[in-house]
């Protein structure tokens, strides 16, 4: 007997929780239950494990599934969601649980990897390497406490920034409050805001290298293009290095939200016991200040002062394209003045995708300085594994006169990498030519995943997001083309030979 269908939001998405005979299934005991590992990537965000269960297969076996129920799910009506009751058979209510997911996988597995990467920030923050949370604060509205009934109607308001920052390992914090009577929080307003903050971070540390921001995904505000792109220039714009995170979506509260709660609460204060004439947004600045609230840097920008580099900040945006499922990612960082990477979650070192200028190499995103982690896996682990400093056979002058390299040719590549200790490793990847060879005599790849059982190497899928350039010289063979199979939406390259594959793990 069904006894209770209930909704609830996540990520503005419905996920309908289904209880039988008085028991309810929370959320988290869904998870453990259809998940291998909670903590994987694969399990989470992939949704390509094997080992992971359906929805379905955690029903109770003699559950009568033709039955009539009633549930509400969460439906966005012309500009605001409401809860919109649904109805029809048990069955369906099952199908749209098992529709909605992996869309809460997903965003349980980011949040929580955000979370662990922001405390882990903080934990390892030092003088060279600063972390730093930002927010806008909902405007202050200037009241009166003895307003005529006019006034109700135009009430000035004031912009309040807010940003918290942790140094020598989360024990060092400094906590700021920019206030404008720029009442727009966008791109500009972000990057006045910022320079300002930093600009005070180096005061405090002279010797500081770097900057992790953290900050919610608002699109208007932190998540988007022209934000983004200022990484790029933050050497020559602030003189450190940025990288930006964010939060999952409705979990980006923080020490940010508290700072700028207090300052409302003592403006509200001064207001309503007639401590303070507040007019005007100044006027909210100036009391503010003369309060020297503790551990707390306050500081004014007019919208002049914002306004001042407009104009080079469009020129810089002018031509910049838009970042591809720009929602869906959460780290970004400039790799140098021309190169923007980000990935799904800042924990994830092997998953990283250009965004904009020259040609990604293997040895952009996998570096021997990469901090944090050995040279991270691109593909999937094998127990045969190439020696440190073992090249791989090359491709001869003649065999590449001959070969024809066109776009959706199967090709093996020989891949160099450098780790940490200086070890020289050669890596071998299946991968699919995106593109005929360039002028400069490279090749744009997409690279495949070894899925074979044992030690065969005859099965293999896609990774879409590892996609990058390769030389002539780099290229080994033009394989046969593989058998393609189509099992549900996955689709499968199936080789007759073990193709020859050394992949890093």
């Amino acid at each position: 007997m069904i006894c209770l269908i209930m909704s609830v939001s996540v990520h503005n998405m419905p996920i309908s929780i289904l209880c039988w005979k008085l028991e309810r299934l929370p959320t988290a005991d869904l998870l453990t239950a259809i998940t291998c590992d909670i903590n994987s990537e694969k399990c989470m965000l992939e949704d390509d494990c094997s080992g992971c269960f359906d929805i379905t297969d955690i029903l109770p076996v003699n559950l009568v599934t033709d039955i009539a129920v009633v549930w509400k799910k969460w439906e966005k009506s012309e500009s605001q969601y409401i809860p919109v009751s649904r109805q029809g058979t048990l069955n369906d209510l099952i199908q749209e649980i098992k529709k909605q997911t992996p869309i809460f996988k997903g965003h349980v597995f980011v949040k929580r990897q955000q979370s662990l990467h922001f405390e882990n920030k903080k934990k390892n923050s030092t003088a060279l390497e600063v972390v730093l949370q930002v927010d806008f604060a909902e405007n202050f509205s200037i009241l009166c406490q003895d307003e005529i009934q006019s006034a109700h109607w135009s009430h000035p308001q004031v912009t309040i920034f807010t940003g918290c920052a942790w140094s020598d390992a989360g024990n060092a914090k400094h906590s700021y409050i920019i206030m404008s009577n720029e009442l727009n929080h966008d791109k500009y307003a972000v990057w006045a805001f910022m320079r300002k903050i930093i600009d005070d971070l180096k005061q405090k540390y002279p010797e500081m290298k770097k900057v992790s921001v953290f900050s919610d995904g608002c699109a208007t505000q932190f998540k988007n293009r022209y934000t983004l792109l200022n990484l790029c220039y933050s050497k020559s714009d602030w003189g450190v290095e940025v990288d930006w995170n964010f939060f999952a979506s409705s979990h980006g509260k923080g020490a940010v939200d508290g700072i700028g709660a207090t300052a409302k609460r003592q403006l509200w204060s001064a207001i309503m016991t007639r401590r303070a004439d507040i007019v005007q947004s100044y006027d909210c600045y100036a009391y503010l200040k003369s309060k020297d609230l503790s551990g707390v840097n306050l500081y004014f920008l007019t919208s002049g002062d914002i306004d001042q580099h407009k104009e080079a900040l469009q020129k810089r945006w002018s031509e910049f394209p838009a970042i591809p499922l720009i929602q869906k990612h959460h780290k970004f960082q400039a790799i140098n003045s021309n190169m923007l990477l980000y990935s799904e979650t800042s924990c994830n070192t092997s998953n990283k995708r250009l965004v904009f200028g020259a040609k990604l190499k293997y040895a952009d995103i996998y570096s021997s300085d990469e901090s944090g982690d050995s040279l991270p896996p691109l593909l999937s682990k094998r127990d045969d594994r190439p020696l440190p400093g073992t090249p791989g056979p090359s491709v001869t002058h003649e065999n590449k006169e001959n070969t024809k390299i066109q776009h959706g040719a199967f090709i093996l590549v020989s891949i160099r990498s450098e780790t940490r200790n200086h070890k020289v490793a050669y890596y071998r990847y299946l991968a699919i030519c995106q593109e005929p060879p360039e002028e400069d005599n490279e090749v744009k790849v997409m690279y495949m995943k070894n899925i074979s059982k044992g030690n065969e190497a005859k099965q293999f899928v896609t990774t879409p997001n590892d996609v990058s350039y390769v030389a002539m010289s780099e290229i080994i063979e033009v394989l046969p083309e593989p058998t393609v199979n189509t099992i549900g939406n996955r689709i499968y390259y199936e080789f007759n030979e073990n193709v020859d594959v050394f992949e890093a793990g």
